[in-house]
């Protein structure tokens, strides 16, 4: 939030989405300290509805994901939420959650200014082959934990399965 506040500047706006109750006080305690202006921070999950959701509670504050047991926190749909903005960058790390995020931003996905950094987390995504098809058709996806290599399907695959983990995804457009 820091970093993406001073880039986007005055004039830009910086976004960030948290449920969970305790992280979100930080985010509030962290703009407070840090006047800043630009940022905005809200108190919901990001999906495909907006309604309720589950969030499981992880003892690894970072890991706290959308499930079908937990506490109950509301959601909105990122189309909906900004649907008299253009949006130029998004930050997705939502604990196996994205593909429904992505669904819930078509209009957004439209934006051929649009950049992108996903998590790619094979254990948690439901259909991570589909996932990742989704992005390569609107993207070159580079792989930021692998020096920022452009990498296809079949080397992405060969290298992330349910036994090696997760990594991080620039999409930036065709």
């Amino acid at each position: 939030m820091c970093y993406l506040s001073r880039f986007v500047g005055e004039s830009g706006r910086v976004y960030a989405f948290e449920p969970e109750p305790k992280n979100f006080e930080v985010l509030k305690e962290n703009k407070k300290l840090n006047d800043f202006k630009n940022v905005i921070i809200e108190e919901l999950a990001v999906s495909d509805k907006a309604d309720f959701v589950f969030l499981e509670l992880s003892d690894d504050t970072g890991q706290h994901k959308i499930s079908n047991n937990g506490i109950k926190v509301k959601s909105v749909i990122l189309d909906e939420y900004f649907k008299n903005q253009t949006i130029n960058f998004i930050k997705m790390d939502a604990e196996g959650h994205e593909r429904k995020i992505l669904k819930g931003m078509k209009r957004i996905l439209e934006n051929p200014n649009l950049k992108m950094v996903t998590e790619f987390y094979y254990k948690l995504l439901d259909d991570p082959k589909d996932y990742f098809e989704s992005l390569e058709q609107r993207f070159k996806l580079y792989d930021i934990r692998d020096n920022l290599k452009l990498i296809t399907k079949s080397e992405f695959f060969n290298k992330y399965n349910e036994n090696t983990g997760a990594t991080d995804l620039l999409c930036l457009r065709l």
